[in-house]
This record gives structure tokens, sequence and C-alpha cells, in this order.
């Protein structure tokens, strides 16, 4: 059940975003450099005002198209500096021995995992392309073995399946595209989808609860993890009482309640850019 929803949710976020975003760029270069357009959305939408002497709705439109894609390229650009200084930083914290003792246990020698020198427990999975699973002192120090290995599966999870850079695609869009807010939505119960498989595999793997609940109640009080700025997944941020619950009981079932609020709204944006379809083929 849980690997359906993750699959939806994430389709659900992408697919939309995707197309009006490709429709955006192609609109941009037409406006830009003449390119020729045998169908855009935005180009129809444009023509459509025009031709009822909307002018301000023209600029409107244009203004939204051009605004989208700055904050978009910026948002991705500020992501590559602080992912590149976060880098650098953690390098400069790593604890070399610690990281090849680690490793050497938990992964065989082959595992991405790299200890750092800080006092706060920290569990984290960052990286787009290929991800490293970043463990603190703090963490070593907080849990036992077992707890240990727990968290451990669970940011493998993470890496095997990119979830840093799935999770940030989704948080991209429902910023760059905020006048469609369900994509807010659709970010945050992907994130709390993620983190509760990612939780049944170190479940799996270990045979018993009993680690994992331990290492998530230890975290829980000791409060929210600092905020980091870099994309990442990290082991104690999003929805532990959720998380929790499920391991108490597996055969409990999630409830995805769509926002009302939120699906109105997106809807509505997308019913008005249908209209302005059907008006142009009147």
């Amino acid at each position: 059940m849980w690997n359906k929803h993750s699959r939806r949710l994430f389709w659900a976020g992408v697919l939309p975003a995707s197309l009006l975003l490709s429709q955006m760029i192609i609109y941009v270069l037409h406006l830009a450099a003449g390119f020729k357009l045998h169908f855009n959305l935005f180009e129809l939408c444009s023509s459509i005002v025009r031709r009822y002497g909307l002018l301000v709705a023209v600029h409107a439109l244009d203004a939204v198209v051009i605004t989208t894609l700055l904050t978009g390229g910026a948002m991705v650009l500020y992501q590559l500096i602080v992912s590149r200084r976060a880098m650098y930083k953690l390098h400069r914290a790593k604890d070399d021995k610690l990281t090849k003792l680690y490793n050497s246990q938990f992964g065989g020698g082959k595992l991405r995992l790299v200890i750092i020198g800080h006092d706060a427990p920290a569990a984290f999975t960052f990286g787009f392309f290929r991800p490293v699973i970043v463990l603190s002192t703090g963490m070593l120090q907080l849990l036992d073995e077992e707890e240990l290995e727990a968290v451990i599966l669970h940011e493998q999870y993470h890496q095997s399946h990119a979830d840093p850079l799935k999770t940030y695609v989704l948080f991209l869009f429902s910023q760059t595209l905020w006048y469609l807010p369900i994509l807010g939505w659709v970010h945050q119960q992907y994130k709390l989808v993620r983190e509760v498989l990612a939780d049944q595999y170190a479940l799996q793997r270990q045979g018993s609860p009993a680690g994992l609940s331990s290492a998530l109640v230890k975290l829980l009080r000791r409060g929210r993890p600092q905020q980091m700025a870099f994309a990442h997944v990290s082991f104690a941020d999003t929805g532990i009482n959720v998380r929790i619950r499920q391991l108490l009981d597996p055969h409990d079932q999630a409830s995805f309640k769509l926002p009302i609020t939120r699906a109105a709204i997106s809807a509505h944006v997308v019913i008005v850019l249908f209209v302005m379809f059907y008006l142009a083929c009147l």
C-alpha cells in the first residue's frame, strides 16, 4: 500500500508541474527569440486576452510565467551553492577513523557512510546523484548498537532510492508553482510515505521493531532536529508520531485526506486555463 501511495504522490506532483513548466519555457523562448509555436498553452492564453483587448491581463500572464521560471532557476542555483558548501563542511568535519570503522562494520567497506564530529545527534542522507549517509558522533553516543543499525538501514533505503533528489524535485515544484497549493500537500505527504517505507525496510532487515522504535523515541524526546538549507532526508525530521504508531500497529491504514481548499484553488487555476483553450477554439 505504501509503495502505491509513494508512486501516485510522486507522479501526481511531477507530471502536471513538468507539463506546466515546459510550456512556460517554450513560451519564454517564443517571446525572447521568436521561437515558432505549433501549440503552447501560454501563447494561447496571451492571444485570447489580446483578442478581447485585455492588455493588462497579457502583461500579468507574462509576469507570472517569467517570475515562475526565475524563481525556479534561482532556487536550483541556491541549492547547488549551499550543497557545495555543505559538502565542503562535511569533509572538514569528517572523522576518518570512525568513518572507516562504521563503513566496515555495517557496509562491508562498500557503504557510502560518513561520520562527522558533531555533538548534536544527526542522521541524514545527502546528495542528489551519489547520496551519502551522514551520522554525527552525537548520534553514535545517543544510540546503542541495535538502534544505530536500524538508523543506518533506514538511511540506506533513502540512499538506494535517490530520495534526496526526488523529495527536492517535489519541493522545488511546490515552491515555484505556488499558485497550485496542492503541490505543497503532495510534497509533505510524499516525505512522510518515504520515511515509513524506509522504516519498513529497516524493520524487515532486523526482524524486530525494537531498535527502530527505541531510536525514534529517543530522538522525539530531544525535539526537532536543526533545519539545514541543503536538500537532504533526515531520520528524525518527518512524522515521528505517525511512524511510531505504524511500527506498533503495522496494519494501521494511513489516511491521506485531500485538503479541500488547496485542491479547489489548484483546480480553479487549471479550469481557467482550459476555459481559455475552449474560447480559442470557438
